[in-house]
């Protein structure tokens, strides 16, 4: 099966071919013709190849957003059931002590009833009315009639705390089968979540490859690295746009008491040089530096980090767009006012949705490798008015 080079080969080739064939005496002017023909005929079949591997290319973009919002979907129920997991484990263990607990009591009131049991037995087991016709000092039959009403209310009341803690036992081993049923089916859900997780990622890989079989060529790269900037320009071109609309009728809303301010603090532009970075990790290149291989230049960093690691807000404000980009992976921009927006982009997971209100140091997604990219990591940019500023500028130095 012919990839997207050897077509472009075949077409240089065949092209190379139609020149070099044109025939230099009149006599050969029919068989020329045919097989110009013949040529242009072969040309037209390689042209349309390459609209196909374009329209390949597309498809296979398709796919890969698929995958990769797939992943991010399966990472974060990975995630809500680890921590159903791990609360489902914290109240099975409560529960285990208490009936630890309570069994302990049962064997100390099994140990105090048979002390009543043995006092009573060495009273001789006497009723009241033999005590009473027994004794001739009044004094002292007052005194053993009150013990003898201790002596039974005290019995009585420790046997309704047995009867009472026994009840309680019995109705504590239902609680602890039924916890432990839901953690053994938390453990089944997440091993089909991980393994969902394989085989998105399993996709995803495949797919990649089926991209890179796709370039053309390294100018082709560069090319579509132009492209999928051009499409991140004009959702940010949008955002700035909208952005001062929004922040007029928040203002309008806020001074009708319909919305409670979300960018309080102190103002973005005050805090230059003072702001956290959104993840630890290495700078893999410098603003402003051109792009290898391309006149382009970086209008942001990338930061080397963990897969799953998490991506911090660096100041208060909201989120105007989270979702997947082509290029950029699972994006996500939040608007600090002033015209100030922070981009992160090719995360793992996103934690936030568009509209949502964020502080300083929320986490807002987790780091990945969406987009197409090979390493894990974070693109970071912050812009003003739509200009992109130097985030070393304003973040401070580790």
């Amino acid at each position: 099966m012919l990839n997207a080079v050897s077509v472009r080969r075949l077409l240089i080739t065949a092209c190379a071919v139609a020149f070099f064939s044109v025939p230099l005496h009149a006599a050969d002017n029919d068989g020329a013709q045919q097989q110009l023909d013949q040529i242009k005929n072969e040309i037209g079949k390689l042209q349309q190849a390459l609209r196909e591997f374009k329209d390949e290319r597309v498809r296979l973009q398709g796919d890969l957003k698929k995958s990769e919002t797939d992943m991010s979907a399966t990472q974060k129920r990975i995630q809500q059931i680890q921590q159903q997991l791990l609360q489902q484990q914290q109240d099975l263990q409560k529960l285990q002590q208490q009936r630890q607990s309570l069994q302990q009591s049962k064997k100390n009131q099994q140990e105090q009833i048979a002390l009543q049991v043995r006092a009573a037995y060495e009273l001789g087991q006497q009723n009241k009315l033999k005590a009473l016709l027994n004794e001739e000092d009044p004094s002292r039959i007052g005194r053993n009639m009150a013990y003898y009403d201790y002596f039974n209310r005290a019995r009585a009341e420790q046997i309704d705390a047995y009867v009472e803690l026994l009840s309680k036992l019995d109705n504590l081993q239902p609680q602890i089968e039924q916890k432990s049923e839901q953690l053994r089916v938390a453990k089944s859900d997440l091993d089909k979540q991980q393994q969902q997780l394989v085989n998105a990622r399993d996709e995803r890989s495949r797919t990649l490859a089926k991209l890179n079989e796709n370039i053309l060529s390294k100018g082709d790269q560069l090319k579509q690295r132009g492209r999928d900037r051009a499409t991140l320009e004009q959702v940010l071109q949008k955002i700035e746009r909208d952005s001062r609309e929004r922040e007029s009728k928040q203002r309008d809303a806020i001074a009708h008491s319909q919305l409670q301010p979300v960018l309080s603090g102190q103002p973005f532009r005050e805090l230059r040089g003072q702001l956290p970075w959104p993840v630890a990790g290495k700078q893999e290149n410098q603003f402003g530096r051109a792009r290898e291989g391309s006149d382009m230049r970086w209008q942001g960093v990338t930061i080397s980090a963990r897969e799953g690691d998490t991506v911090r807000a660096i100041h208060n404000g909201r989120v105007v767009f989270a979702e997947w980009l082509r290029g950029s992976g699972l994006l996500i921009i939040v608007d600090h006012g002033d015209g100030y927006l922070s981009l992160y982009a090719h995360n793992q997971t996103l934690l936030k949705a568009s509209g949502d209100a964020v502080k300083a140091g929320d986490s807002i997604a987790t780091v990945g490798s969406t987009g197409g990219e090979q390493q894990a990591g974070l693109y970071f940019e912050i812009r003003h008015k739509g200009v992109p500023a130097d985030p070393a500028e304003w973040c401070r130095r580790a």
